[in-house]
């Protein structure tokens, strides 16, 4: 069976209580295959995050 290695890991975190453990998790995974980590923070609604 051939093993496939990912060369880039795209980790997508809300507001969620768990996004901490989703960005340890990625982390993790992408250490463990050598990859590139990119983070992309998600937000539904910019009229809750605006002054």
């Amino acid at each position: 069976m051939k093993t496939i290695k990912m060369k880039n890991l795209l980790i997508a975190l809300d507001y969620d209580p768990t996004a901490q453990k989703v960005a340890e998790i990625g982390f993790s995974l992408a250490k463990t295959m050598n990859a590139k980590v990119t983070l992309l923070h998600v937000m539904a609604d910019l009229i809750y995050h605006s002054n």
